[in-house]
Order: C-alpha cells, then structure tokens, then sequence
C-alpha cells in the first residue's frame, strides 16, 4: 500500500493561521513544529506566546523536553499553570531560561509556590511585566511579605504587577512590624485589597505608581487627615461593590494624588450625594481629563421621598444611561460609555434599564455577575445589552423572598458567541432558561454549578433532552460545589449521573469546602475511572485521614484501582497543597479512539419482549436526542432560508442526486397488484453502486466506516422484495445521518443544512420512487396513524412554523392558505402531496392530520408530534424489529460502569 502525502503543507500560511485559530496553542505547537521550517516559520506567533494548559500530561511533557529548548529565545509571553510548576521551577533554577521573556503569567497558583517560584527568576532582562490569576492567599505566609517578594521579582525589573479579580484580597496591615522597602520600579498594580488603609501602605510602598486599578473587599476604614499621597499617580480605577460608600470616601481617594487624569469609580452607596450629579462633579480636581462614574444607589430609608427623576437631572453637563428598580427605588447610573470590564448588577435591574438594544453602552463589558436573582429570567434584560462577556456568574437570592411582580416572558437572548463560563449560585426555579443560555453560546467551555442544583437536573424525568445534549456538547471545563450540600456521603451513583452527561469533560473541580464531605481516595480514583477524557482534576476540601496521613500512598491505590488508565506513576502526577488535590493524566488511547471499526449492521430486536433492551440501549438514547437537536435547530427558518452548506453535506445532496438518475435507467415494469417490479431493478442498482458513492461523498478518513453506513443507506428507500415503503424506512436514513454525525463527517454547524437540504431532498426522492414504482405504504398504513409513509417532515416542519408565522395550524390542511408556501415549509409540503396522492375529503383521509389542525399553536403541535414519534414508531414493535445495530448504533446498553452514555437519565437516589 502506498503512502499518500499530506497535503496540509500546500496550503498558503493564511490557511493554515485560520486552521490554528480553532486550535489551543499547546496542540499547534504539538502538532506542527518542527515538521519542515516553512510550518516553524508560520507559526512564529505560537512560538512566541505559549500556554500549554489543557493539554495531557504526555504531551506536556513532550513540549518542555523537546520543543521549548529548541524555541526559547523566541518565547515573549508564557503562561504558567500551578500544575506545571515543578517542571518549571527546575528550568528557572538552573538558568535554562527564556531570556528574551517578556511576559509571565501564572493562574491557579498558590502563595506557598509562588514564593519559591519568585525566587528563581533572575537576570532577565526584557521581563517587566507579571500577571497574576486566581492566586489563593493561605495563612502560611503573611500577604505584605509576598507583595514584597513579588514587587522586587527579577531584581526589581518588573514595571506592571497585574492580579485579575479572581485572586485573594491582600491585608497589608501588620502593626508589630516596620516596613522601609519601596519599590520605584513599579509603575502599574492592579490589586484587591481589604480596606483603604491597605491602600494608603502602598503609598510608601510604589512611590512611583501611575497606574491603580484597586478593588476592596471589605468596607472603608475610616481615614486620618494627615493620609499619605502618591506623587505620580495619574489614573486611579476603584471597584468596591462589596459595601455601602459614602462621600467622605469618595473625597479621600479623589484627592489621593494631586497629578490624577484619569479615574473611575465603580461604587453602591445609600448617601444621595454620591448619586447627585452636581455634587460627585464638585469634588473633582481640576485636572482631571476622564471621568467614568458607576453607582448603585439605595435609600436607606424607603419610606423618605426620593426622586429619581431630580437625580438624573442633576446630571445634565454628562451624559448618563441607568435604570431604576420602582419596587425599592433603586437606581444603577452611569456614565457614558461604561468603561469598566466588570459589571455587577441586581438582577431587578432588569427593567427600565435607558440603553437601546444593539447599543454599544456595555462593549466593554466582559465579566458579569448578576446578584439577588429569584429566577433565572431576569438576567435576560441585563445580558441582552452585553453581547461580549466572557464569563457570566448568576447568583440566586438566600435571603427571604422579595416582593415581586410576575416576569413577564422574556426578550430572546442574543448570540453569545464570546461566553466561555457559566456560573450559577444557587438553584433556580426556572430551568427551562438553562437550555437557552446554552443555546446561544456555542463557545461555552467552563461549567460551575452547585452539585444539589446539577443532581435536580440530572434526575428531573421532564427535563429536556436537549438541555443534556447542549451541556454534553458545551462543556469540557466543569466545576461542581458542595457548599452546605443535603448529602451526607459523595457516592459511585452521584459521580456516574453527573458523567452520563458530560462525558466530553477533561478538567474537572470538585469543591468540598464548606460540607461534610471528605476528599478521599476512592472518590478521586472512581472520577478518573468515570471521565475517560479527564486531563485535570482538582479537589478542594478537607483531606481523609489515609491521604493525610500518607500522601504517597494516593498513587499506589490509583494504580491498583484504575481501569488500565494509570499503569504506572510515569503515567501521571499528583500535587497537594493546604486543603486539596490535583491530578494531571496523560493521554489516554482509549478515550481518544471511542469509535470502533464499523461493521456492518444487522436487526437484533427479535420479538416484543426486546422492546425494554431498544428503549434502555445507547442506540435509542442517541438517536432520540439527535431528533430533537435537528427539531430545535430549525425552529423559525424557512426551506429557502440561507445556510451554510458544508462540501460534505454538499457531495452527499449529489448522491442523492445520482440515485435520481437510476429512476431514468430502472424505467417502471407496468403495475401489478402490489406496486411495480421496476423498483427491484432501481434497488438492486443503489446496492451495486452506493459503496461507490459513499466513497465520492465522505473524505478519506471516513472511508473506514462506508460498510455500515451502506446498510443504513440501502435500508432507506423501501423493500425490494414486498415492494413498500414507510416511517421504518424513513428511520433507517435519519440514522444513516445519525452515524454520520457520530463519525463527524457532519457536524452542529450543518444542523440545519441537514433537514433543510439534505432530508429536504430525501424527500424528494422518495416521492418520486413511490410514485414511479407505486410502493405500498409499509404494514397498510403503519403503525403511525398520521400519514402512509413519512412522520420527520411532520415533526421538523412544525418547528419551523412560528405560533406568529405565515399560517395558523388550522389553515395548513386548506389549499388556499398552503398554495404558496409549501416550498417553504417541510409541513406544509407533506399535505400539499397527501392530497395529490389521495381522494375525498381531507378528514376522511387524514383523520389524525385533521385532528391536529385544531390545535390552536404551532409550538403545541411540535410538542406532540415529538411524542407521538416516540409512542407511535420508535416504541412500535412492528417499526422496531428492522431497526439495524453496528458499532456506530450500538444496541448495547447505557453503560453502568462508565461515562460514556450521555442520554440514559440515572434513577433519583435515594439519601440518608
């Protein structure tokens, strides 16, 4: 067998960038350096800015052993996870440095590795600038001693000290201890501090500051007249939405420096003077160039009169958008544009909100947090004026319940492409909303949930399905808390419901803090034996006894109680630290090579009594989810709507096409009592050809699984021998497309493309196959009581009519109101050809048909017609027994000793 040469190398460098944008740069690193030097060349910007987070631990290993010596005089900015460390830590320590290093970020770490870490940075000397995620302050250290250590880093060439919001506050106070070191260098610090006394330290500390971003945790310390000043400090960023601030504060740190230009505050208060106009104006210094100004306001009595149309008023010389909350004459006011990257809101906020849909007020906005929520659909106002975020947390209300009007339906949500977490605090009463967020954020990554919330959704029998398959679709990154959780004891069944569904999950976080629960061996080892993809898990919480007692003997036990994944300790690493656990793994073959070989499919439903195995195996969870998710994506669209058509989906409408032709080369034989001979000839010809086809249709790397698609294709026309057609046939080719999407020759994107031009020209065919040839509808009449031979058209075309749409359910079966729109619609094309195919009356005929027209919305006619699919073809015995099984659809059970099976809903447990 001859080699064939990859193509990829003839692509242009623009192609190939495009390619690597869909990439982490850990992979294109992996994949493409040091192929040929046109590849190293065009990937120049990966070589010079490396994260290798969510890689596995092999592959890490491969690129700090064998690529990053070859590269690290190119390397300009490197990020650096607390897992990684130690790897690191020896490269630093033994000069094997990125001399040309720039940039430095660390995520994840904590204060005790850090330290060390600092200390093994030296004589570089273009690293000016260090950014610090999520850092977690313990006791062991005094956070005033590792500001210091982290301010003369790099023998004190650092210029910006940035921590993100996700980090630990700092409490800089210590009354037994004198501090004389300063540090000019430093020239920005965005920090979190508890209290502004922290921040008056910092005078003394960074002398030569120009730049502040703070944010304080904890309310105002009262402040002494003879306060420090920063001399060069000319912007100041304040963020304190933790308290109530007054306008004492609000003069200190406006008068902190006497060169400021340029300030922000971002504040909630219950002093009227903060949210005056013509007051907050006053207090400004005279140089001041940019101001931006953000405040939630609350009376703090609601019975004094308080205007809030006067407030707004006295802000005449600068425009403002808010929102007022009437219930408690709270108002959210702001200058224009909102600048800050942080929006922190009450979710009553929601309504009366100034700014303009499609407005461009919250452009800035990238991290969300919605607070106080009763219900998840109050958000919906908020977020549909920021359509950038990246992260969303939403955290539901503990307190008792307020006073509230019903929400009425909600605005759509807008696309948000950009969201990569989610956060929900709490549970919300209104889950159904759940599934709407996660619909319109196709890149959602990151998952945190609280674990009683999760389980609630995972064991509710009338949830939708296809809220497990977005969460199964979106989420490789899930967080799961147990903060004041109603169980007692973290079991095999709760770890298993949880990895039915995000099976595709490769960090995982369990927080046990603040529970009764223990992290322990047994719970590590069955959540790394659950999630075949895991690369990371990180445990939070209170170690057992054993694992306290011996750290190393964690590693034994994962060896001896792993399915084949941790042979040995090279295999993966594990990193304690105060209150947790991490566990890296390397990859894993298995997982990345779930598809067996294809094998061609044969019935395995012999008689009624394997009806319960159909309905409980991997097979009908599939496939009933994969009816949904189509029934979802054409909601609202019209056949002549413009889609996206990939080059695969394309070829395979070109298959169709040829099958068309044989109709030409079969001509009919002439009528007999149970249709046309023709037909024989036609069938016998698609199975002569259509491996062939298949292969002209599918690229190469598909080609191993043609001998199974091929049985479900020759399956999707009709019997050849009873010469009929019917749903069971029509079955056959949606889990022809099924096996499609599983081998990802088709993906989401081509969703819609999928029933509106591929199944759309099915149809087609099949109409005129049964025409031509006179096919018998399968079983006279079937067991589906709708039509003779389709019921997909039915249920994917009434997600298409919109309850506002062109036609109501009751015009669809009149002529006069389908004449012009049954090229539009697959419902209402399917009874324009029953009354061609059919004589009398309408509700003679069509008597179910014509029942369902008197329902009064379309959304209520999809509902049913999902249901009706269920109990009237796939849990139909006579439909059933000629369903075909491979490897692809698999009629193997919903496993119980693995995550792999998404769709199986697991049984409630029942607690202590």
């Amino acid at each position: 067998m001859s080699l064939i040469r990859s193509t990829l190398e003839l692509l242009p460098d623009e192609m190939l960038l495009e390619i690597c944008r869909y990439l982490h740069s850990g992979d294109v690193l992996y994949a493409f350096y040091g192929l040929n030097s046109r590849l190293n060349q065009s990937i120049t910007f990966y070589r010079q800015h490396i994260s290798l987070h969510r890689v596995h631990y092999i592959e890490f290993l491969h690129i700090f052993n064998n690529i990053l010596p070859q590269i690290r005089t190119t390397v300009r900015s490197l990020v650096i996870f607390e897992l990684e460390s130690p790897l690191f830590l020896h490269l630093f320590s033994t000069n094997h440095i990125c001399e040309n290093l720039e940039k430095l970020t660390l995520v994840n770490w904590t204060d005790e590795k850090l330290i060390v870490f600092l200390d093994t940075l030296h004589n570089m000397k273009h690293f000016h600038r260090l950014i610090i995620q999520a850092l977690d302050l313990t006791d062991s250290i005094k956070n005033r001693n590792l500001l210091e250590k982290i301010l003369q880093t790099n023998e004190n060439r650092l210029t910006h000290v940035i921590f993100d919001h996700e980090c630990d506050s700092f409490g800089l106070i210590n009354e037994d201890q004198q501090y004389d070191k300063q540090f000019l260098n430093i020239i920005q610090l965005n920090i979190e501090l508890q209290t502004t006394k922290d921040l008056f330290q910092l005078c003394h500390l960074i002398p030569n500051v120009e730049k502040l971003h703070i944010t304080f945790k904890r309310p105002w310390s009262k402040l002494s007249n003879n306060q420090q000043y920063f001399s060069h400090l000319k912007e100041l960023h304040v963020y304190a939405m933790s308290w109530f601030s007054t306008v004492d504060d609000f003069k200190a740190l406006i008068n902190i420096s006497l060169v400021l230009e340029n300030v922000s505050f971002i504040l909630v208060s219950h002093d009227y003077s903060l949210v005056n106009g013509e007051h907050v104006l006053s207090y400004l210094p005279s140089l001041i160039k940019k101001f931006d100004y953000s405040i939630c306001y609350q009376p703090t009595n609601l019975d004094d009169e308080f205007d809030a149309n006067k407030a707004i008023q006295s802000w005449k010389s600068i425009p403002i958008q808010y929102s007022i909350c009437e219930n408690d004459k709270r108002i959210f006011l702001h200058t224009i544009n909102y600048q800050s990257n942080r929006l922190s809101l009450r979710s009553l906020f929601y309504k009366n909100m100034s700014t303009k849909l499609n407005s461009q007020v919250y452009k800035n906005v990238r991290h969300v947090h919605i607070y106080d929520t009763i219900a998840l659909a109050e958000m919906f106002g908020i977020i549909q004026n920021c359509r950038q975020i990246l992260d969303l947390i939403i955290s539901m209300r503990t307190l008792p319940p307020r006073n509230q009007d019903p929400i009425k339906s909600p605005v759509i949500l807008p696309d948000l492409n950009r969201l990569d977490f989610l956060s929900i605090q709490g549970t919300p009463p209104d889950t159904q909303y759940m599934e709407k967020i996660l619909s319109v954020a196709p890149n959602l990554s990151a998952l945190s949930i609280d674990f009683d919330y999760l389980y609630k959704l995972l064991i509710d029998d009338d949830q939708s399905l296809l809220l497990y398959y977005l969460l199964s679709r979106r989420v490789v990154i899930l967080c799961v808390r147990f903060e004041n959780t109603s169980i007692d004891d973290l079991t095999s069944e709760h770890i298993h419901s949880i990895a039915r569904i995000f099976f595709r999950v490769d960090h995982i976080c369990f927080d046990l803090r603040n529970s009764k629960l223990l992290i322990k061996s047994s719970i590590i080892s069955l959540i790394i034996n659950y999630f075949s993809r895991l690369i990371v898990l990180s445990m939070y919480g209170q170690l057992s006894e054993d694992i306290d007692r011996d750290k190393n003997q964690l590693y034994q036990y994962l060896i001896e109680h792993s399915i084949e994944r941790l042979k040995d300790k090279d295999k993966f690493q594990i990193d304690y630290g105060n209150e947790r656990v991490k566990v890296w793994i390397m990859s894993d073959s298995k997982a990345d090579n779930n598809l067996t070989p294809a094998q061609k499919p044969v019935t395995k439903i012999k008689d009624i009594s394997m009806m319960k195995a159909w309905k409980d195996s991997k097979a009908y969870r599939e496939y009933t989810l994969f009816v949904q998710s189509l029934n979802r994506s054409v909601h609202g669209l019209k056949n002549s709507d413009s889609i996206p058509i990939s080059p695969t989906l394309d070829k395979l409408i070109n298959l169709l096409n040829q099958l068309d032709t044989f109709i030409d080369q079969c001509p009919p034989k002439g009528r007999s009592r149970f249709g046309d001979a023709g037909y024989r000839d036609w069938h016998t010809k698609l199975e002569q050809e259509s491996e062939r086809l298949l292969k002209e249709a599918l690229p190469e790397q598909y080609h191993q699984y043609i001998e199974e698609l091929n049985g479900y294709l020759c399956d999707s026309f009709g019997n050849s021998t009873r010469l009929d057609y019917g749903t069971g046939h029509e079955l056959a080719f949606a889990l022809f497309l099924l096996c499609l999407c599983k081998i990802e020759a088709l993906t989401e994107q081509d969703s819609r493309a999928i029933v509106l031009r591929l199944f759309a020209r099915y149809l087609d065919l099949c109409r005129k196959l049964q025409r031509t040839y006179y096919l018998e509808p399968a079983g006279s009449k079937g067991q589906w009581c709708l039509d003779d031979y389709q019921f997909l058209p039915f249920l994917w075309g009434s997600s298409q009519l919109n309850d506002d749409g062109p036609i109501e359910p009751k015009q669809a079966i009149d002529e006069r109101f389908y004449r012009d729109l049954f090229n539009d619609y697959l419902y209402l094309g399917a009874i324009k050809y029953i009354n061609e195919v059919k004589t009398g009356p309408f509700f003679e005929h069509s008597s179910t048909l014509y029942d369902i027209s008197n329902v009064a919305h379309w959304s209520k006619v999809n509902q049913g017609m999902l249901k009706m699919y269920y109990g009237e073809v796939l849990d139909k015995f006579p439909i059933a027994q000629h369903i075909l099984f491979g490897n692809l659809i698999s009629f193997d059970p919903v496993p119980k000793s693995s995550g792999e099976g998404l769709f199986k809903k697991p049984t409630p447990i029942n607690q202590q």
